[in-house]
């Protein structure tokens, strides 16, 4: 692993952490996976298990350490099975990027929302490492999960990550650009455009 390849790593584990309460700074969740697709280029399916998976300890340990307080050993056992939801969020991407290449970004939001549906089910699930708490200090963005749940703001979360990723990979295409940047736009405008409707809804 090269310096680069750490540097992506961390800095998606860290903006994943920074991203979650009790810090007021969930904004960090809208591009904390754009390092690791950049990343992923180019990797081989091992190589991104491994990855993920060291995103997913770093990620896990700096924001369910909580738990320690009650068993230090459940702690340790939380960790190590919750990073492998990353671990295998990055095989997945890998593997479908190897099948149909670079369209396959487009594939990540329902690849991480999958998985995180996966996480909310059986004896051993564990959904607070969902993107969708990290939105929890900007209820104007977030009133639509009352027609999509939780997993569609952990949508929206990752499809602003695509967005940004495609937007810096086509930065000296000019029609590309216009078009990623005016899609973001539209992704921040239309849950805010929402609320107003709300809003209106409950006033009258």
């Amino acid at each position: 692993m090269t310096s680069k390849d750490f540097l992506f790593i961390l800095l998606t584990s860290f903006a994943l952490i920074f991203s979650f309460p009790p810090f007021p700074t969930g904004f960090f969740a809208l591009v904390a996976l754009v390092p690791f697709f950049f990343y992923a280029e180019g990797k081989a399916l091992k190589e991104l298990f491994r990855a993920g998976y060291l995103v997913g300890l770093i990620w896990s340990a700096g924001t369910i350490f909580w738990i320690g307080h009650a068993t230090v050993i459940g702690v340790i056992g939380a960790i190590i099975w919750v990073s492998f939801y990353f671990a295998f969020f990055a095989l997945l991407y890998g593997w479908i990027d190897q099948k149909i290449g670079k369209a396959a970004i487009w594939t990540a939001p329902f690849i991480w929302v999958s998985l995180e549906l996966l996480a909310s089910v059986g004896s051993l699930a564990f959904p607070w490492n969902s993107l969708a708490n990290t939105q929890t200090y900007y209820p104007v963005l977030i009133q639509y999960i009352s027609v999509t749940g939780m997993y569609g703001i952990s949508l929206w979360i990752v499809f602003f990550n695509v967005l940004v990723y495609a937007l810096i990979k086509n930065l000296r295409y000019k029609q590309k650009k216009i078009v990623f940047s005016t899609l973001i736009i539209i992704l921040i405008v239309l849950p805010i455009l929402y609320n107003l409707f709300i809003s209106r809804q409950e006033f009258n």
